[in-house]
């Protein structure tokens, strides 16, 4: 099978443009939230939807995204993570678990008006905190003081030293993607499996997939209403049924739905 990386509109200039920053994504609408039938249920990112964890669903922001969500009509707010995709109604941007509903207050309504604020991805939240743990570590930063005289530090020595640990700069990682690109025309059907923003998500995540799944992966790549988004396809098949079969099969670590080229 071919692990090629085929794309449709452009080739290799989209992977080094950056794409659109999550942080600067700001939209309003409709928000509704889970019902009690989805407990434990797999989200499209693979985890599982649990009504207490402060999780929701979006079309197109990437996994892991945090997401301040304002719900207008009484200025309540809560930050959620992006773990799944929807919701698939006309009219609404938003899916939240039901104890972030609880926490905006519209439990009873259903349905709400928010501002959704794209405030910062679960990874680089995740590489930010394993980096300032680390500059704890009196070998790593080269600091005078001992372990035992950190320790014995008092509680205004102690604040200087969080202060200066916020402001530590991060340790750059660097990965390297070897990639084969061609335009391309694709027929038949396929497995869209996921849907992003910024390319460097894009990037790590054909990697992976092109690797597992043995088959060929198709970015196609939609420019909606001035927003640039990446779909990630998987297959050619050359019926529907057969695109369903695979769907099928790649199920619980892939959730995806069958799209027409």
């Amino acid at each position: 099978m071919m692990n090629r990386i085929t794309l449709i509109i452009v080739v290799l200039s989209f992977l080094f443009s950056g794409g659109l920053c999550a942080q600067s994504f700001v939209q309003t609408g409709k928000a509704s939230f889970y019902a009690n039938k989805f407990e434990n249920k797999t989200t499209a990112s693979g985890e599982k939807y649990q009504h207490s964890l402060l999780t929701a669903a979006h079309k197109t922001l990437p996994f892991g995204t945090m997401v301040k969500v304002t719900n207008i009509s009484n200025g309540k707010t809560v930050t959620v993570k992006i773990n799944d995709r929807g919701p698939f109604v006309e009219d609404r941007i938003i899916d939240v678990s039901k104890s972030a509903a609880i926490e905006l207050d519209f439990v009873n309504e259903g349905i709400t008006e928010v501002r959704i604020e794209a405030v910062e991805n679960q990874e680089t939240i995740d590489s930010r905190t394993d980096t300032e743990e680390e500059s704890l570590s009196t070998a790593d930063i080269g600091t005078e003081n001992d372990t035992s005289e950190f320790n014995t530090t008092s509680s205004s020595q102690k604040e200087s030293v969080s202060e200066q640990k916020s402001v530590i700069a991060p340790q750059v990682s660097t990965a390297y993607y070897q990639l084969s690109a061609e335009r391309t025309i694709p027929k038949g059907f396929g497995v869209q499996i996921a849907s992003y923003q910024e390319s460097v998500n894009l990037i790590e995540r054909v990697s992976s997939v092109a690797n597992e799944l043995k088959q060929k992966v198709t970015i196609q790549i939609v420019n909606s209403n001035g927003t640039r988004i990446y779909r990630l396809i998987v297959g050619e098949f050359d019926t529907r049924a057969k695109a369903e079969f695979f769907k099928d099969s790649i199920k619980p670590n892939y959730q995806g739905f069958v799209v027409t080229f």
